[in-house]
């Protein structure tokens, strides 16, 4: 060591070589994707990344006498290109139809990668059977009117809460024409795969669909024929409300004075349809081309919505016995 550092001749390299010294440099190095995604991981601006290399003497630069090991911020900004631009042609990412704003991928490279990570985790690999979970949200970056659709692996031990692919998503309202406009193209090539599996390194997978939505997504995803203005728990009281019978909030003695009583034969005789209708009914469809059975909703938005009906039984009770009189 005492010789390397007192060498006016260029310290190891006099000793080792400069060959040597090179290959000892070039086993340092972590791949350059590894270096891009540290940087984007860490928030690491580029005049604190170039500070850091020109400081530690650990960028690769002209000079010689620095450690080549990490990247400068113009070989990170061409890596990083290089690297988006092979995930946009291997999922197929492009813009929207109609005019949505925002983007959209190709549902079978999705599922291919999802299938190679998941059996990169261990996977089952004796099933070829393969449930995935259709997700769609409202304002999933907390913006104002966005809607996306994801697919999440179901019963996979590898998976985490972020582990969701995005399909697609939009800067638009959560109303039906949006809805349907967002994932037509989905609904055309999940019918391919359903019928015909997906091929994936030589393994064909048969792959079934679930989806999970809140309870407004989930009105607006039910239709009735061609109703386009049908709802169903739309507002007012003599409307349906159920997807398996139909019952609707109130009896038509009510609803002119205004007053719909829960113990009224005629309105329990009309929310339960009791001696009119047998059996569930058939006059409905799902936007996403699933069975109803396979309809999942959120838990967490549910609970939001038991407790708003909770507050506000409770509201309506206070305020009949004289609790909310100022």
């Amino acid at each position: 060591m005492e010789i390397c550092s007192d060498s006016k001749d260029g310290g190891c390299a006099s000793v080792l070589g400069r060959d040597v010294l090179a290959l000892k440099d070039k086993s340092l190095r972590v791949p350059d994707w590894v270096q891009v995604l540290t940087k984007l991981k860490a928030r690491i601006p580029d005049n604190a990344w170039q500070k850091i290399l020109h400081y530690l003497k650990i960028g690769r630069s002209k000079n010689s006498k620095d450690i080549q090991l990490l990247l400068n911020k113009n070989m990170i900004r061409a890596n990083k290109k290089l690297t988006f631009s092979v995930v946009r042609k291997t999922l197929g990412i492009e813009k929207l139809p109609g005019d949505l704003t925002g983007y959209g991928t190709v549902l079978p490279s999705v599922l291919v990668w999802a299938l190679r990570e998941a059996r990169l985790h261990q996977m089952n690999k004796t099933s070829t059977d393969v449930v995935f979970n259709i997700k769609l949200d409202g304002r999933p970056l907390f913006g104002k009117e966005q809607v996306s659709v994801g697919l999440v692996p179901v019963d996979v031990s590898s998976e985490s809460y972020d582990s969701v692919y995005p399909l697609a998503i939009a800067n638009c309202k959560e109303d039906r024409t949006n809805l349907k406009a967002l994932i037509s193209k989905m609904n055309d090539e999940k019918k391919i795969i359903k019928t015909t599996g997906i091929k994936v390194d030589g393994i064909v997978y048969q792959i079934k669909f679930v989806v999970t939505v809140d309870l407004k997504a989930l009105l607006l995803l039910i239709v009735r024929g061609d109703n386009e203005d049908f709802i169903l728990g739309g507002k007012g009281l003599d409307v349906e409300f159920c997807m398996f019978c139909r019952a609707v909030r109130a009896c038509q003695k009510h609803l002119s004075c205004g007053r719909f009583q829960e113990t009224c034969l005629e309105c329990l005789q009309s929310k339960a349809n009791i001696g009119n209708w047998k059996g569930l009914r058939d006059d409905l469809s799902f936007l996403l081309d699933e069975e109803l059975s396979s309809i999942q909703l959120c838990s967490l938005h549910q609970e939001m919505r038991n407790t708003e009906q909770l507050l506000g039984s409770l509201g309506l009770f206070a305020n009949a016995v004289g609790c909310l009189d100022k």
